[in-house]
């Protein structure tokens, strides 16, 4: 039996807070009751403009709320983990944005509290259900460029605004975790194999990078990944591309191959003198010839990703392939062993 309305909390408002508050609002069947953030005046704009009924400084207190079925993690990354267990604990279902924590051990933890508490935790990476990473997956499904032979993904943009994104302690790493995740996680629903081995290679942080001297974690990072029957993928993220957001996945098979451009497939071409007030994501400038997004956070998948989330609650079903919290843990190891590697500069094996 489905449930007629999902009633959810969000569990910070800044910038992700924002993109699944207004996936949630595409939905006929969500019901948005609550919302926390420490920081007040943020908090109070966020639930004023958007008439959320119930506000809390405090996420333990969003928690205790009887009449919320679900919520959306959207706080830096080193508190996912102490706003998930606590979430499970009070029995709601998770939606966690990557990644899934800053460490394994805390990855665990979340995992077991999910189960414990027979709730469902649910890994929000947007790349995977992105309308055209779907259909890239149908045309490969159907055969359309033969076997999957190789894999490469690529996010990439100048450098994360965020405060939180400065220190490792804070975020986890630099642009691996922030930004070379989506290309493990999306990957991973292509490539329905375990990643065998890595080979990373990032920038050293601080003085070592190439451009963020400042930025404690790496603002360049790569990888070869190669799974368990000999197909390769690389992943690539960094904070050293400047013009905006640039989110690329390219398949190639023994028949054929596909490109797919999530960030720059924009039908509008603008020259301007004067600029004018948004283009893309993390764009310096809207001067000049520029390609504003059409409905962006579609096109980047975060509306089906919530879409699917809800579902999952409203019909009791388990998430889809790339989405659930053990698809999210998976991605993580990945990711760690990829700073392994750079840090014993050696291939390593995964369990």
């Amino acid at each position: 039996m489905s449930k007629e309305k999902v009633r959810v909390g969000i569990i910070g408002t800044a910038f992700a807070g924002g993109f699944h508050l207004r996936a949630y609002k595409q939905l006929p069947h969500v019901e948005i009751v609550a919302a926390a953030d420490m920081n007040a005046k943020r908090l109070n704009e966020f639930c004023s403009l958007n008439n959320i009924p119930n506000r809390h400084e405090d996420f333990r207190q969003l928690l205790k709320q009887k009449d919320i079925d679900m919520v959306s993690i959207c706080v830096p990354n080193f508190l996912h983990a102490k706003a998930a267990i606590a979430a499970a604990n009070a029995g709601k279902h998770i939606v966690c944005e990557k990644p899934l924590a800053t460490n394994l051990k805390d990855a665990e933890k979340m995992l077991k509290s999910a189960n414990d508490n027979k709730v469902k935790l649910m890994y929000a990476e947007d790349w995977a259900y992105a309308p055209a990473s779907i259909r890239a997956r149908e045309i490969c499904n159907e055969g359309g460029i033969g076997d999957i032979l190789y894999m490469h993904t690529i996010e990439s943009h100048s450098g994360s605004h965020s405060m939180f994104a400065q220190k490792v302690s804070l975020c986890g790493g630099g642009a691996l975790i922030h930004l070379g995740i989506h290309g493990i996680g999306c990957m991973r629903t292509f490539i329905d194999k375990k990643v065998q081995s890595v080979i990373g290679k990032t920038t050293g942080g601080l003085n070592k990078n190439l451009l963020h001297k400042k930025l404690e974690g790496e603002d360049w990072a790569c990888a070869i990944l190669t799974f368990v029957d000999g197909r390769v993928a690389i992943i690539e993220g960094n904070y050293v591309t400047f013009g905006g957001l640039n989110d690329c996945i390219e398949i190639y098979g023994n028949k054929g191959n596909i490109k797919v451009n999530l960030s720059r497939s924009s039908p509008l071409s603008v020259y301007s003198l004067e600029g004018y007030s948004y283009a893309v994501e993390k764009a310096e400038t809207t001067k000049g010839w520029t390609f504003p997004a059409v409905e962006e956070e579609w096109q980047l998948g975060y509306w089906k990703e919530i879409a699917m989330f809800v579902d999952c609650v409203r019909f009791n079903q388990a998430p889809p392939r790339g989405l659930s919290g053990e698809d999210g843990f998976e991605t993580l190891r990945i990711a760690m062993a990829i700073y392994e590697s750079e840090k014993k500069g050696k291939e390593i094996k995964l369990k």
